[in-house]
């Protein structure tokens, strides 16, 4: 019985006029957060949109309303009614209103606008929207008091959920709209009919718990700021007791924060850094780094390293893909982040090695700028090695072995001996004789395509300075600043129109023939690839691909909101690149299935004898091989640690004990994968 009185008294508490806003504006956004974004995601992955954009704007919007009901209290005096208090909270509300909507129309966007203007928009936009649901709320407590005759300030608990649960339905509405009529799978990969309610009903409880768990965390914060203001208030005003109360206790965050991205960082360095047992032996090849002719040591190179020597063509491979009579063994030259001390060091080897290993002698020489790991993209690598017969060098220079979001700050050194070796290669090639030099072309994916950049794409200019015939950028992140500066001022940076930027390649093909005989850079950004539109300006301001530009494969009901859209995207961002081995698609950061024929194109290469079709086979199987063969080894390394471990707790001598791992060879197109 007091339980249910209790119960009932929490119904009908009235809520302060801050909180109802809050939850109103938090449940509008916990409905509009199931709206469609660029890639699949997971019930855990809309959980975690759905709870933090309840949390963020919860936050906001009580914060910002407090300071609102302040102001209206002062206006309405210390012993104002609540109907005159709705009154003057009306007023400062319609006012916030108005300044809100006079900062959008006053400040109207444009390309390439400051990230502050923008922001200032944001500001005008979300004010808008709180003031609007102050009002609506407002006006609904005005009613429910003439209806009942019972005066309050704001509403209380139970109807208060009932309007929220609504304003949440409806705005679910809205993101879904258009598609329960449609037969398509959506983003889940299941039937929209089904789909919409089993999604909706686990992402809106999980989503509840992160929520839940944002506030209980800031709720904790709050408590132990308020104890270490505590004793500080003796001394001290209390205003400045609990502004160094949340300075400690959000320090302490910051400095357990800081530890523990350390102790990530350090772990991706090792892992990075790990020996794969599919790469452990050494390439009897002396055309690649580690083999007979190396300079580098072998012991320096890491996983991604290893990678890149080990799967060079063999001649044998790329005769049959190609239907050549005739294929050299082609020069595969990789600078490891351990291979020497500083960026310039790198530099000096990598032009040393690749001349050691004839690479300077090939009609061709590839520089790719790898992703925050080292990685190379096989497809590219191997397309190569086939529409040149082997006749071709191929280098890359390590600069991290993190993956590339945590290889941001990195960037500067990747940049530096990028801009170390090009230079270097200019004066080396600028000596050979003009019929025996090597054309020079770079090709750069993901975090590596932003260090190319930012090497190559001034304008061109460093182009022409390096000696660099063609580039190849593919999935650049957005924050890259040189083709940022290049979309907005294209005449201006750009004036002959040596670089393009495209989706598809049948956006390429489109081009006349003679734009695309004098483009130098191709920027490949595919249309729905999240890492090419997630950045810091989406949390303030609306992007093109949301506007009159939107392609065809961003939902139609895809529509930006300050902050929903940049935690979307980038969730989006996480989810952009699942590589299902020999299964080769065009989607979100995945660039496969268009990669070779670009190749070819953007660095003027010849289809083989045997056409493409050959090669795309061919790159398929092998890519299923390795893999495949990279699992099997380390299922077996596995296995064989775990029984020599048995063996030490038996006492056993494991020295004696044959080895079990046995590096599994590659089959020749294991499952006839087709195109």
């Amino acid at each position: 019985m007091i339980a249910a009185q209790r119960f009932g008294a929490l119904l009908t508490r009235p809520t302060d006029l801050s909180e109802q806003t809050a939850v109103l504006a938090a449940a509008a956004a916990a409905g509009a957060s199931f709206q469609r974004g660029l890639m699949p995601r997971s019930t855990s992955d809309q959980a975690a949109i759905t709870g933090l954009l309840v949390a963020v704007n919860y936050g906001l919007v009580v914060t910002s309303q407090s300071a609102i009901q302040a102001l209206a209290g002062v206006l309405a005096g210390a012993d104002a009614s609540p109907a005159r208090f709705r009154r003057s909270a009306f007023a400062v509300e319609a006012a916030v209103l108005g300044i809100g909507l006079g900062l959008q129309r006053a400040l109207p966007a444009y390309p390439g606008e400051p990230l502050a203007r923008a922001a200032a928009r944001s500001v005008g936009f979300r004010s808008v929207l709180g003031a609007s649901t102050a009002m609506i709320g407002l006006t609904t407590t005005e009613a429910a008091v003439t209806v009942t005759g019972h005066e309050t300030k704001a509403l209380p608990i139970a109807p208060l959920a009932v309007a929220g649960a609504a304003l949440a339905g409806a705005a679910y509405g809205l993101a879904r709209r258009g598609l329960q009529a449609s037969d398509e799978l959506d983003e889940y990969g299941m039937a929209v009919e089904s789909d919409v309610r089993i999604v909706a009903g686990r992402s809106a409880v999980a989503g509840a718990g992160v929520a839940v768990a944002t506030f209980v965390a800031a709720y904790g914060e709050r408590l132990f700021a308020r104890g270490v203001a505590w004793p500080i208030a003796r001394v001290l005003p209390e205003p400045v007791a609990l502004i160094a109360g949340h300075a400690v206790s959000l320090g302490t965050l910051a400095g357990a924060g800081y530890l523990g991205i350390r102790k990530v960082l350090a772990s991706a360095d090792a892992t990075g850094g790990a020996v794969e047992a599919a790469y452990s032996s050494r390439p009897d090849s002396p055309h690649v780094t580690g083999g007979p002719a190396s300079l580098v040591d072998w012991n320096t190179l890491g996983r991604e390293g290893r990678r890149f020597v080990n799967m060079a063509m063999t001649t044998a491979e790329i005769r049959e893909a190609t239907g050549r009579s005739r294929a050299t063994a082609p020069v595969r030259a990789f600078i490891g982040v351990d291979s020497a001390a500083t960026p310039a060091d790198r530099a000096d080897l990598a032009l040393r090695e690749l001349e050691a290993l004839g690479g300077l002698e090939r009609p061709l020489i590839v520089f790719y700028t790898p992703t925050g790991t080292g990685y190379v993209n096989y497809v590219a690598l191997e397309t190569v090695e086939h529409l040149t017969g082997g006749k071709c060098a191929q280098v890359a220079m390590q600069y991290s072995l993190r993956p590339s979001p945590m290889s941001i700050g990195r960037i500067g050194v990747g940049r530096t001996q990028n801009q170390a070796f090009l230079a270097a290669l200019r004066v080396r090639l600028d000596a050979m004789p003009a019929k025996k030099r090597p054309r020079v072309v770079v090709f750069g994916e993901s975090l590596g395509a932003q260090t190319g950049a930012d090497t190559l794409f001034q304008g061109n200019r460093e182009m022409e300075q390096f000696g660099v015939d063609r580039a190849l950028f593919i999935g650049m992140p957005n924050a890259t600043p040189a083709p940022n500066a290049w979309r907005v001022n294209k005449a201006g940076l750009d004036p002959e129109g040596l670089a393009v930027e495209i989706g598809t390649h049948a956006e390429w093909t489109a081009l006349p023939e003679e734009q695309r005989a004098r483009v130098r850079v191709v920027l490949l950004s595919q249309h729905d690839d999240p890492i090419v539109k997630f950045g810091l300006p989406l949390a303030v301001q609306k992007p093109d691909w949301l506007g009159d530009n939107r392609p065809a494969v961003v939902p139609q009901e895809m529509v930006w909101r300050p902050f929903g859209t940049f935690i979307t995207t980038m969730i989006d961002a996480k989810n952009s690149m699942s590589v299902v081995p020999g299964t080769f698609v065009a989607r979100g950061h995945d660039y496969r299935l268009q990669l070779a024929v670009f190749v070819r194109d953007v660095f003027r290469l010849e289809d083989p004898p045997g056409g493409m079709e050959g090669v795309e086979r061919a790159l398929r199987a092998r890519e299923l091989a390795w893999a495949t063969r990279r699992v099997g080894s380390a299922q077996a390394e596995a296995a064989e640690t775990a029984v020599r471990d048995q063996l030490e707790k038996w006492g056993v001598a494991t020295d004696r004990v044959p080895p079990v791992v046995a590096v599994l060879p590659i089959t020749e197109d294991p499952l006839a994968v087709t195109t």
